[in-house]
């Protein structure tokens, strides 16, 4: 269980910092997904 918990925490402040990054380069949702095709982020969730 906090095992689980855990990597539910780490894949959150991942997805944290992908969305940061890639707000940081400007980048499009369709550039998002040439860089990274498995990105959790949703298109709604992004917004770019």
């Amino acid at each position: 269980m906090i095992a689980q918990a855990l990597k539910s925490k780490i894949d959150k402040t991942n997805n944290e910092i992908d969305l940061k990054f890639y707000n940081l380069f400007d980048l499009t949702y369709d550039e998002v997904l040439v860089v990274d095709p498995d990105t959790k982020i949703g298109r709604e969730v992004y917004g770019g």
